[in-house]
């Protein structure tokens, strides 16, 4: 051994301990990016679920409020204009009303 050997063992166990806490840190670090990546997908499909029922509630809400107003949904875009559908019978210009006949492009509504 020469002069001075003891301090060059040391230095390098120091530089190992170094080496491994600068890997631990990294280690940690990764970790934690993980588990905040994980915690914002857990958010984000949280938001969506909750999206999704407050959806599913507005439309029960519509369904609730055309049955109070009595309409039939099937109805709100029609001519009738909220009125309950009624079977037309058969009318044109071949056929006396109230006889249900052949429905044409001269058929009146």
């Amino acid at each position: 051994m020469r002069f001075g050997g003891w301090g060059e063992e040391e230095e390098e166990e120091e530089e190992e301990e170094e080496e491994e806490e600068e890997e631990e840190e990294e280690e940690e670090e990764e970790e934690e990016e993980e588990e905040e990546e994980e915690e914002e997908e857990e958010e984000e499909e949280e938001e969506a679920e909750e999206e999704e029922e407050e959806e599913e509630k507005d439309e029960d809400e519509e369904k609730e409020r055309r049955a109070a107003d009595g309409r039939n949904p099937v109805t709100k875009h029609s001519r009738t204009r909220g009125r309950p559908l009624i079977p037309i019978v058969g009318r044109s210009n071949d056929c006396p009303p109230g006889n249900i006949g052949r429905v044409n492009s001269s058929t009146i509504f």
